[in-house]
């Protein structure tokens, strides 16, 4: 998923998902709450962690059950999909992106603007309309960091950690937790208590993405195939995406310094 971020001090991953102004905030919180008391914890950015309810290690178990299984899980190696997004009153956005985890490559297609962004480990470039020139460091930037809140890249990663339960009184129906791997910590995600898979993704008590739809792909792993982003309850945008696949090459045509060994099978249109 995309959306625009802003990268703190201490590299805590701060991400939005798609090109809406609504910012991810990590900041103090009260402790008040309808649900059981909270303990004050200094590594959960000032969230506080509810007493009781399971560990983070029996929710991680949780979270790779939900989303294929270890072993699925442990076989992941890549990711591509095509989103649609519509807007009230706005033309509807297309585009097609490839996460290649192992090797950190990626693709990113706006096919409304015609523009190709391409990241690997040692080139990077911007195409539009068969022209090269050079990624924005900025754009750079905000593209690995949503990649590294891809829900598959936080599941399959060998250092991810979950921070909590949080205390979240406004939203309580889901277990939330923050996603540590390394130095870079995701915003509050929700998870279903009982299936382990993300329900939403919190920015603030009115600004949240729901997730839903999950569907099985044909590697046993699953992703969910739709979300909304809600400011309060109004709904802000709707995302559906298709054509998703996993430990593939780039169905994207990319130049032959992008690609590790296989040529690409999909031409841009």
């Amino acid at each position: 998923m995309t959306m625009p971020i802003e990268m703190p001090t201490k590299r805590q991953l701060v991400a939005t998902i798609l090109s809406t102004a609504c910012s991810v905030f990590v900041q103090a919180k009260s402790a008040t709450s309808s649900q059981a008391p909270t303990i004050a914890d200094s590594e959960l950015h000032g969230y506080t962690r509810l007493s009781g309810g399971p560990t983070g290690e029996q929710m991680k178990q949780r979270l790779i059950r939900g989303f294929g299984g270890e072993q699925a899980i442990r076989k992941l190696s890549s990711f591509g999909a095509r989103l649609r997004v519509s807007r009230p009153g706005k033309p509807e956005e297309h585009s097609l992106s490839y996460y290649d985890f192992d090797n950190q490559r990626l693709a990113s297609f706006d096919l409304n603007q015609g523009e190709l962004s391409l990241i690997t480990n040692h080139r990077s470039a911007l195409i539009t309309n068969g022209v090269s020139a050079a990624l924005p460091e900025a754009q750079k930037a905000r593209l690995l960091a949503n990649m590294k809140v891809n829900f598959l890249y936080l599941v399959r990663h060998q250092a991810l950690e979950l921070l909590g339960p949080l205390d979240i009184p406004s939203h309580t129906s889901e277990s939330w937790w923050l996603f540590r791997t390394g130095d870079d910590v995701s915003p509050p995600l929700g998870l279903n208590p009982e299936t382990g898979r993300i329900t939403k993704v919190l920015f603030s008590d009115r600004k949240f993405i729901v997730e839903m739809d999950y569907q099985a792909l044909n590697t046993g792993i699953w992703w969910p195939a739709k979300f909304q982003l809600y400011d309060g309850k109004h709904l802000k945008l709707e995302g559906h995406f298709s054509e998703v696949e996993v430990n593939q090459e780039a169905r994207i045509k990319t130049p032959n310094w992008f690609k590790p060994s296989i040529e690409s099978t999909t031409d841009i249109q």
